[in-house]
């Protein structure tokens, strides 16, 4: 898993996805905030913005491919997948 820096971006998190597959890489977002999940959110009335550590996190993580067989390319591949995304989407110094 790792956490994005999306202020140091001019992408989003979705975007990074997006991008990961078109390189045939597939994510996942495991985290996701009880007041984004629709029964709680209804029954308890929980509001993102009362729970803002949570909503930032959301904003923020994503789960890379790991599983036993994965190749040392494999590997290499994806983290330089990660590195080139981030940084074609870094925004410019200001």
């Amino acid at each position: 898993m790792i956490k994005l820096k999306i202020e140091d971006l001019q992408i989003t998190r979705d975007d990074f996805v997006r991008e990961m597959e078109s390189r045939g890489i597939g994510t996942s977002v495991h985290f996701i905030p009880l007041t984004e999940h629709p029964y709680y959110k209804e029954a308890l009335r929980l509001k993102s913005q009362d729970y803002p550590n949570a909503a930032d996190c959301y904003k923020r993580i994503v789960s890379l491919p790991i599983y036993p067989s994965m190749t040392g390319d494999e590997v290499e591949y994806v983290t330089q997948s990660v590195a080139e995304i981030l940084q074609k989407g870094r925004r410019a110094a200001s």
